[in-house]
Parts: structure tokens; C-alpha cells; sequence
């Protein structure tokens, strides 16, 4: 069971479950209204997936790996390494997810002729390693990092399908539009959650001389940093609510508005009366869950531009 809750399940079925959503729901549909055939068929969608998920657990364990004396401060009773899972056999593990992943993606390029799934995946692999290793440890750099990468996860899905890229048909411009601005929004999410788990972490960054934002210049500026993101996130939520309000209906609207914005503008009280670990950890699960609202609200706003 360590070797799997090292992987972080739930989140490895976050994003299969986001996949799977946006290809279906979204993807699909808008390649049959643009009478464009995917090429995506059969098994290769489901190892699409299973490919991502590999770069994703890679991700998980190679942090644990590299950040064993941070977590032993921070989070000793999530830490499976030199506990159930020796540090050798966790690199081992680590070399056979990621060789399994490159595998995958080698042959879904060769199979739709996009060659550059081969060279993405030990891109983003070797990124990953060098964010776990170095810039993490910096202040923003890592937090921007993650940001990017949980971007990516829904970007990604533009590779899939290339005629996603190159077509553009009013449906595909569509589809192209709504993954890019989901993947914007959990950009922001995510680039928010990793300022607050900075703060959530401090104590044991600061015992093994991680420079975080927190670290260097304290938990107040902190705080005004991360207020500043939650803004300029809140500014980008109402452009976009603005410009696709004759695309929307009133009920999507609506939950924009009271599930996704409103929630993120109490983030800012809840970030302030914080003053213990415990409090961080509350805002960081808080800013899943308003992801989660995200996610619903692009599913609402999917149908309407699917059947508009």
C-alpha cells in the first residue's frame, strides 16, 4: 500500500478524471461538429492518460525522494521513504514508472505520426527532477513552477488531437479556448495553494536552509504576495465571465459567480485570520475544492457551447 499512497492516488485520479472529462465532454464533440475524425482511437486515448499519469507519479515520488529531510519536519507521518519503502527500491521505482511513461508516449507518437510526445515526455520529466532538486527551494520560482506544470496537465490535451492546434473551425477554436482557460485557472489555483503550503511549511524549510518566500521575508509578506495572486486571479476570472456572457446561460453564470468567484474572495479573510499550521492546511485543501467547483463550472459551460 506505500508504494501506491507514495504515488498520491486521489490526485493521479483528479487528473484521469479531468482527462477523461475534457476529452468526452469537450474534445470529441467538438471534432464531430467540425466533421474531423480523432485520431485518438481505440486504446491509445486510455494510454494517452496512462502517460500522463506517469509523468505525474514520477513527479510525486522523485520530490519524496530528493525532499526526505523537509517531510521528515513537515509531514513525518506522510512519509512512506526509509520507512516502508527503503531508498533504494524507491529509485528503482521511480526508473520503472518513468521508462514505462517514455514507452507509452514513444508509441503514441509513432502511432499518430506527432513525434513530439517523444521528446515532451523526458522534457517534463527531467524538469520535474530539477524542480524537486533546486527550485523548489527557491523563493517563487517553485511555486511558479508547479503552477505551470498542473497548467500543463490540461494543456497537454491540445497535443492530443493536433487538429486542436491547427484547425480553426468555430468549434475547435471553442474547444482550444476552454483548455486553455481552464488550464489558466488552475494555473492560478495551484500557484496560490503552493504560497500558502510555503507558509504551512516554513518551520521545517527554514531547518533545512530552503530559501522560500516565507523563509526569506516572513509570513506577513507572504501573505500580501499571495493576496496580490488571488487578485490578479480574480481580475482574469471577471474578463473572462465578461467576454462569454452572451455564450453562457444565466445559471452558469450564476455559479461562476457564487461558486467559483466568491469562494476565492473569502480566501482572502480565511488567509489572514490564519495563524497556525493547522489554519494553512485548511486553505490549501480549500483551494481543491474550489478547482473542483472550477471544473464543474467548465462542464456547464461546456454543454452550452457544445449544443449553442
Amino acid at each position: 500500500m506505500s508504494y501506491l499512497k507514495i504515488l498520491r492516488p486521489i490526485n493521479l485520479g483528479i487528473v484521469a478524471l479531468t482527462h477523461l472529462f475534457f476529452y468526452y465532454f469537450l474534445i470529441l464533440p467538438s471534432l464531430a461538429k467540425a466533421g474531423i475524425q480523432p485520431q485518438l482511437t481505440g486504446i491509445l486515448f486510455p494510454m494517452f492518460i496512462l502517460c500522463t499519469l506517469c509523468i505525474v507519479a514520477a513527479g510525486n515520488l522523485i520530490n519524496d525522494i530528493l525532499d526526505l529531510q523537509t517531510d521528515n519536519v513537515n509531514k513525518p507521518q506522510k512519509t512512506f521513504i526509509n520507512k516502508s519503502i527503503p531508498l533504494p527500491k524507491a529509485w528503482i521505482f521511480y526508473g520503472i514508472i518513468s521508462i514505462f511513461g517514455f514507452v507509452l508516449a514513444t508509441f503514441i507518437g509513432l502511432s499518430i505520426q506527432k513525434l513530439e510526445l517523444v521528446f515532451i515526455y523526458p522534457l517534463v520529466t527531467m524538469l520535474l527532477y530539477w524542480y524537486s532538486k533546486i527550485f523548489k527551494h527557491y523563493p517563487v520560482i517553485g511555486n511558479f513552477f508547479v503552477a505551470i506544470f498542473t497548467g500543463f496537465v490540461v494543456w497537454v490535451l491540445l497535443l492530443c488531437e493536433p487538429q486542436l492546434l491547427s484547425n480553426n473551425e468555430g468549434a475547435i477554436q471553442n474547444a482550444r479556448t476552454i483548455l486553455i482557460g481552464f488550464g489558466i485557472f488552475s494555473f492560478f489555483g495551484n500557484f496560490i495553494r503552493e504560497l500558502v503550503k510555503d507558509i504551512e511549511d516554513e518551520e521545517g524549510d527554514k531547518l533545512v536552509g530552503s530559501k522560500t518566500f516565507p523563509v526569506l521575508y516572513g509570513i506577513p509578506k507572504t501573505k500580501k504576495l499571495t493576496t496580490g495572486v488571488i487578485l490578479i486571479m480574480l481580475l482574469v476570472l471577471m474578463a473572462w465571465l465578461r467576454k462569454n456572457l452572451d455564450v453562457s446561460d444565466f445559471r452558469a453564470n450564476i455559479y461562476f459567480v457564487l461558486f467559483v468567484m466568491a469562494p476565492i474572495g473569502l480566501s482572502i479573510f480565511k488567509l489572514y485570520k490564519a495563524e497556525n499550521k493547522r489554519q494553512y492546511g485548511a486553505i490549501s485543501r480549500f483551494y481543491k475544492m474550489v478547482l473542483l467547483s472550477g471544473l464543474i463550472y467548465a462542464f456547464i459551460f461546456i454543454q452550452n457551447v457544445i449544443n449553442g
